[in-house]
């Protein structure tokens, strides 16, 4: 999974060495997020996080959630 942070006001302002936290909701729509990362953000706002084999998902589509800190 990669992501992009920016902020919804301004695309001049990068969330660069920020820490984020990554939910995902494994049984929609009754399922709960669960935490299942946090990355930190390099100096163009980015992150890049791989599932480890033992907490991959299955083919479908889920709704992920990143909060800044």
């Amino acid at each position: 999974m990669q992501a992009i942070l920016l902020s919804g006001v301004s695309i001049l302002y990068l969330f660069s060495g920020e820490k984020v936290d990554i939910y995902v909701m494994k049984d929609v729509p009754a399922g709960e997020w669960l935490l299942v990362a946090t990355e930190v953000t390099d100096k163009t706002g980015r992150i890049t996080y791989t599932f480890p084999e033992d907490n991959a998902l299955g083919y479908g589509m889920y709704p992920v959630k990143m909060v800044v800190r």
